[in-house]
């Protein structure tokens, strides 16, 4: 079974323009300035010329995977997903670059007092490709047929009770139970596909998975999987004079070698990439200008680690996962693989946010890693399967994190995945120790089916808590920190998740994640999007950013 097959059967989530409508004023803004502080500073970027955007071009964009279908009801959107998905739809809010929730597609974004009903009013005058309008009935049909998903269903279903035409543009989302950050959801990043709008006309075809229609920037052309998908300018976008370019492809090259020559021989205009030795080279580049998270993250950054199974032998041992945690030396680790550049978090949130804690995880002793393995290995054989995604570099990766356990007499299997089972594997519980990339998010809450013990299943089921870890503890921070909007209260609430998973750990920390974006030096916006309140909007995370905005010098 291929992966588009498997996620159409049953997959719940996994991994789950500039200047343009800058006079537009918006009813208000959301909720998210009560919620707690962005947890450090905005992207650092190149300096890019600073001159009027001009129309025309051919925008390519290199990405780091192909996705299994362009629906947001039913395709997986990792980071290149969510880029396609923003090519074609919009999301009803955007991130601004203090980590503010902005309307974007939707007019408002407003909640009741105890954040148990939410309004959300569409945005006038604005058509989907198709030519119907966007209006309330579109954002029910929308809601309603992602609260039947197999994606989103999972996160909302438990959360909403109803959701109620008001008006013809207004609809109200009443909740279970409090939910501060819904609003952030609605930005459309990772695990959040219900931010973007679709053609109720499409939705009721049931062709979005090979023919997006949204109220994007671009209209969709043609699509050929695993080798470009392409979309041309949309005339009647409702941000004109976006978008700039006349047309947007996208090429997935899996191997970062493979953007990089691309890139150099001017076959693609931008890439997003994770590897340091590669990035570091290209960022040297005078041909090319770059933005990066190195210097700082709006909202939570990605971690690299080692996801542990802990619902098979051996990782249902919490002695083996301790022991492995004292054999990794992440300053040498980082400094191999990463050349130092990236920092060293131990916690699933990164150091300078106000819900680090990295509580009681090992520091780097080999001694006591062989006591608690030895302990172990008295009454059974430790042996197990260390996986990564192929490709060199993700080899050299395995080979040394898998001789520092080899090191401490680990019988280890290294083992290379194909990217598509990568994913399927985590999902149904079929693997033991992975090479793993997450958390990220604008908010911490982002993280809940991830973490929550309602969302670890059995293996050979579909979990996207993948580590299947579960604690009680951890679960009521969860809800904690969703359900109340004090600031404070949150971070103690977030600070405990870290804690706890740090007691019990389901992840082997590496280093913060590398997320940089290169471009031909003639590429501009590409960092850069004014949003319709006139607020500047945050531009790169996890490799995503605002092709809408994008033009040529």
């Amino acid at each position: 079974m291929d992966r588009r097959d498997l996620l159409k059967r049953g997959t719940v989530l996994a991994g789950l323009g500039a200047l343009g409508g800058a006079g537009l004023v918006l009813d208000s803004c959301s909720s998210n300035k009560r919620q707690g502080p962005a947890s450090v500073k905005v992207t650092s970027a190149s300096s890019q010329r600073s001159s009027s955007p001009r129309r025309g071009g051919a925008l390519v964009v290199g990405t780091e995977a192909e996705e299994n279908g362009l629906s947001p009801f039913s395709s997986n959107f990792d980071a290149t997903g969510i880029l396609y998905a923003r090519a074609f739809y919009d999301p009803l809010a955007a991130t601004d670059i203090h980590g503010n929730t902005k309307p974007y597609l939707a007019r408002s974004i407003t909640p009741n007092q105890d954040f148990t009903k939410w309004q959300i009013v569409a945005r006038d005058n604005v058509q989907f490709h198709d030519g119907s309008s966007l209006d309330a009935d579109a954002l029910l049909v929308n809601f309603k047929t992602h609260m039947a998903s197999i994606l989103s269903g999972p996160i909302l279903a438990p959360m909403i009770s109803s959701i109620t035409k008001i008006d013809s543009m207004t609809v109200e989302i009443a909740m279970n139970s409090p939910w501060v950050p819904f609003d952030t959801y609605l930005c459309g990043w990772i695990g959040a596909q219900f931010a973007y709008v679709a053609s109720p006309k499409a939705i009721a075809q049931g062709s979005l998975d090979n023919h997006p229609v949204g109220t994007g920037p671009f209209v969709f052309s043609n699509w050929e999987p695993g080798d470009h998908l392409l979309g041309l300018r949309n005339n009647k976008y409702w941000r004109d004079p976006m978008p700039y370019v006349d047309s947007v492809t996208f090429r997935p090259l899996p191997l970062e070698q493979s953007r990089s020559d691309a890139l150099k021989a001017g076959d693609i205009s931008i890439a997003h990439f994770t590897d340091a030795p590669i990035y570091s080279q290209l960022r040297a580049n005078s041909d090319f200008t770059h933005v990066d998270n190195l210097n700082g993250e709006v909202g939570q950054a990605d971690q690299t680690f080692i996801m542990l199974n802990t619902a098979v032998p051996p990782f249902n041992d919490l002695r083996v996962r301790k022991g492995l945690a004292y054999l990794i030396d992440l300053e040498s680790y980082n400094k191999v693989v990463n050349l130092g550049m990236t920092a060293i978090d131990r916690c699933a949130f990164q150091l300078g946010s106000p819900y680090h804690d990295v509580g009681s995880y090992p520091n780097f002793s080999i001694a006591q890693g062989k006591a608690l393995l030895k302990s172990y290995q008295s009454a059974n054989q430790l042996s197990f399967t260390l996986s990564n995604v192929e490709g060199s570099n993700n080899l050299n990766d395995l080979s040394l994190i898998a001789s520092e356990f080899t090191n401490a007499s680990v019988h280890v299997v290294e083992q290379q995945v194909q990217q598509s089972k990568y994913i399927i594997n985590a999902l149904l519980g079929s693997y033991q120790a992975y090479f793993w990339r997450q958390f990220g998010g604008t908010d911490p809450d982002q993280n809940y089916d991830w973490w929550s013990s309602s969302f670890a299943r059995p293996v050979g089921t579909i979990s996207t808590n993948f580590a299947r870890n579960s604690d009680p503890i951890i679960d009521k921070a969860l809800s904690a920190g969703r359900e109340n909007p004090d600031p404070s209260a949150r971070i103690e609430a977030y600070k405990t998740v870290a804690s706890r998973l740090n007691s019990d750990i389901p992840y082997l920390w590496q280093t913060r994640a590398l997320w940089a974006l290169v471009a031909r030096s003639n590429v501009q916006g590409y960092n850069q999007i004014v949003l319709p309140d006139g607020s500047i909007g945050l531009g790169m995370k996890s490799g995503i950013f605002p092709v809408g905005s994008v033009w040529f010098s």
